[in-house]
């Protein structure tokens, strides 16, 4: 498979017309040679990470950077089902596969997902590339094509996602050794979410690993001051608050460009469709619980427009994050025993602890969204 795609890629670069009347049409796209390999190495996980592998060869490099794909100049004139069957649709497939050891289509790795050196080093190559300066007025910058694969990749990683959105780190992530800026990733995500299926992913993925992490929590931590439990119910809002601020800044670009906002939101609501298109196993019952309490009271009225004004001000106009941490809580404490007396009691640690830390770090964290952004 690797021999196939050296001589292909060989051909290209020896040949300046190796497609002279492919790279100006359509047909480019759908007819390009590296299409059906990348196809296969979307189908052998392990092939691909040996191929894309930037510590052992450039092929990374060249397909992100040098290479001219036949097409690739009226690519994004063309309609997006077309695009979303080209050959760049392949490459994302094929990358989603080198740097998450699976095919697509299959269920996410449930989390938290270790990764080996490549297939990590894979996905933070991947993640540089879509996140220059220039993606600042670009926010768009991920291919149409390639979407529904990084969306997916940044799933995969939830447990890293949540770490680099949740906390200041002065080193790697823990699961799989990261070191990807907050910002580089906030802007990764924000052109990923134009397709709102792929956003429902990561959002998707970005619940369960919550939920998972206040599974651990007993009652106690819910009567009396828990310092743990402060953490994550901060690192969990301020990252609901990325995700947030990313929604808000696509609903108003769409507004902007007069595209049916409401339409973006349902497609997004794997609530209505029935589930996401790329699910997360959940192991158990309490887990499986909060997560759909959790993703109901996101869904709960989801905005349908944003204007200028709230656009400057989305902290004062956007809480579907902030109704699914105190969903979460409420739902994690109450399976404990947790009375509503006790939820309500002040002075309390659930009424004047956990809650003010929610909404707290969920501004906080579409504050950061924000001017990670350049807004």
């Amino acid at each position: 498979m690797t021999e196939v795609g050296d001589t292909i890629r060989a051909w290209e670069t020896d040949n300046d017309d190796a497609y002279d009347g492919y790279m100006k049409n359509w047909q480019g796209t759908q007819h390009d040679p590296m299409k059906g390999l990348l196809n296969a190495m979307s189908r052998n996980p392990s092939a691909a990470t040996a191929y894309f592998d930037p510590n052992t060869t450039d092929n990374l490099t060249y397909f992100l950077e040098k290479r001219e794909w036949p097409g690739g100049g009226v690519e994004d004139r063309m309609p997006e089902d077309t695009q979303r069957t080209s050959a760049r649709a392949e490459f994302g497939s094929a990358l989603e596969a080198a740097a998450t050891g699976r095919e697509p289509g299959s269920p996410l790795n449930a989390p938290p997902a270790h990764h080996d050196g490549a297939q990590s080093a894979i996905f933070e190559r991947i993640v540089a590339e879509y996140s220059g300066e220039d993606d600042r007025k670009n926010q768009s910058a991920v291919p149409v094509a390639m979407r529904t694969g990084v969306g997916n990749m940044i799933g995969d990683y939830a447990s890293d996602v949540h770490q680099i959105l949740g906390k200041n780190l002065d080193g790697p992530t823990e699961f799989n050794h990261l070191a990807i800026d907050r910002g580089d990733l906030t802007r990764v995500m924000r052109g990923i979410a134009e397709d709102p299926r792929a956003f429902g992913v990561m959002h998707h993925s970005q619940t369960v690993v919550i939920a998972e992490g206040m599974s651990h929590f007993p009652a106690d931590s819910y009567r009396k001051e828990d310092p743990e439990l402060h953490a994550w119910v901060k690192q969990s809002a301020s990252v609901l608050g990325h995700l947030d601020g990313v929604r808000g800044d696509v609903v108003f670009d769409l507004g902007q460009a007069e595209k049916d906002a409401n339409a973006w939101n349902k497609m997004m609501n794997y609530h209505v469709i029935g589930a996401p298109f790329t699910p997360v196993p959940v192991v158990g019952d309490v887990i499986q619980r909060s997560v759909d309490v959790g993703t109901a009271a996101y869904m709960n009225d989801l905005n349908s427009e944003v204007d200028a004004e709230t656009r400057n001000n989305m902290i004062n106009h956007f809480e579907n994050g902030e109704q699914q941490m105190y969903a979460m809580l409420r739902e994690s404490a109450q399976a404990r025993g947790i009375t509503e007396d006790e939820l309500d009691a002040s002075p309390g640690e659930y009424e004047d602890g956990l809650q003010p830390k929610a909404e707290q770090w969920y501004k906080n964290g579409i504050e950061d969204a924000d001017m990670k952004m350049g807004q």
